[in-house]
């Protein structure tokens, strides 16, 4: 007789393989198993199987010899797909048995019972079940506690697949983090090599312009009597220039060497960052600023963040020209994490508000797209918001 075939064969035998029980041979705890189950039952015969495409496999067994039988001989084949346990009380009386060759030869099987061993998923990968030589029946608190060592025997293998399962998972995120540490690496090799490329061409650039500078004294000083006003005020003008850019050189390298390393994240007060950053900027006596009663402390890198907020205070500060202001910092809450706003009047920045984001208008030293891109390394973000005359800032952090 033709044995069944579960409409999910390829999925069930694929797993079957995956979980490697077949090939990973006898196992203790399933040995165990199959002596309680030939206890509780009566039977000198009991087994785990497990069934592929061809074979049915011992994996554990109590009163029989051999690894295994052919498939299509398996009285287990036919309990495969089976919700509940199946019994055969005289196979010799069963047309699907009658002529099997285990039945009509060694050790001629009188009475079988087999309950599936079915995944919470509906993969049924094989049996617990127990075998006489004589017909039986079985009561029903020994069909219960059969059902329940098929439960333990099933529990065995789940658990089996959730350690794959981790295990695998496991191995794919270290994979995940060799790779990422490779283009880490990769990354501050580059950014050296990016930093020390700038500080040699900020070095080059610095004869010339100190040139220009003291070229520009020399003739101011020397040539004061016969230049007129017009030529003595761009002489000043260029020397001005020429220092100012010096100073853009500084600013630029240092920030280049900021962002040539990775972000060092710690857990940071944000109130005493910004209060060492205004400290070294010497903000105008006729610019106030009004902190928060508490400052928020995050997780980020302190260089960075000092950045964040230097640098866009530098923009307002630019914006200002000089005007008095009256500055107000708030602590919020972004929905995502923390948030910190700077708020101050400034009627013409919904207007300047675009240019600023698209990079049209710089700090001293970078534009707020270039900022972005270097905060979000230290999962900051900066956005830009206005309302009515109100300019906003807002730096958001990650939880």
């Amino acid at each position: 007789m033709t044995i069944p075939i579960p409409s999910n064969e390829h999925e069930r035998v694929e797993l079957l393989h995956q979980l490697d029980l077949v090939e990973s041979g006898p196992d203790q705890a399933f040995d165990e198993l199959v002596k309680l189950a030939s206890h509780i039952c009566g039977t000198p015969m009991a087994l785990v199987t497990l069934i592929d495409e061809d074979r049915q496999h011992f994996k554990a067994k109590k009163g029989l010899d051999g690894e295994g039988t052919d498939r299509r001989d398996a009285f287990c084949a036919h309990a495969l797909g089976k919700p509940d346990i199946l019994v055969v009380d005289d196979p010799t009386h069963d047309a699907r048995f009658r002529d099997n060759p285990f039945v009509l030869g060694d050790p001629n099987v009188r009475f079988y019972a087999g309950a599936p061993l079915m995944t919470h998923d509906g993969y049924g990968l094989g049996t617990l079940c127990v075998i006489d030589d004589k017909p039986r029946q079985l009561s029903p608190e020994q069909l219960d506690m059969l059902d329940a060592l098929r439960k333990q025997a099933v529990a065995m293998i789940e658990q089996k697949r959730t350690i794959q399962i981790q295990k695998k998972y496991i191995d794919e995120v270290r994979s995940a983090e060799a790779r990422i540490g490779l283009l880490n690496q990769q990354l501050d090799q580059r950014n050296r090599e990016v930093s020390h490329l700038f500080q040699s061409v900020s070095n080059e650039l610095r004869t010339p312009i100190r040139g220009m500078a003291t070229l520009a004294d020399w003739l101011h000083t020397d040539f004061a009597e016969s230049l007129d006003g017009e030529a003595l005020e761009s002489l000043e003008l260029l020397k001005s220039r020429a220092e100012e850019l010096v100073r853009q050189l500084d600013r630029l390298e240092e920030f280049a060497t900021v962002s040539s390393r990775p972000p060092q994240f710690v857990h940071v007060d944000t109130g005493m960052v910004w209060a060492e950053m205004t400290g070294a900027m010497l903000v105008p006596d006729t610019v106030r600023i009004h902190a928060p009663e508490t400052w928020p402390v995050v997780r980020t890198d302190p260089e960075r963040l000092y950045q964040a907020f230097e640098l866009v205070l530098d923009l307002v500060l630019q914006r200002l020209g000089g005007r008095a202001a009256d500055m107000r910092l708030q602590a919020t809450d972004s929905g995502e994490g923390p948030a910190l706003e700077l708020r101050y009047a400034d009627p013409g920045f919904a207007v300047a508000k675009a240019g600023i984001e698209a990079g049209a208008v710089t700090t001293q030293r970078v534009s707020i797209p270039l900022l972005k891109h270097l905060l979000r390394q230290a999962s900051i973000g900066l956005e830009l918001d206005h309302e009515g005359d109100t300019a906003v800032f807002r730096w958001t952090f990650e939880v």
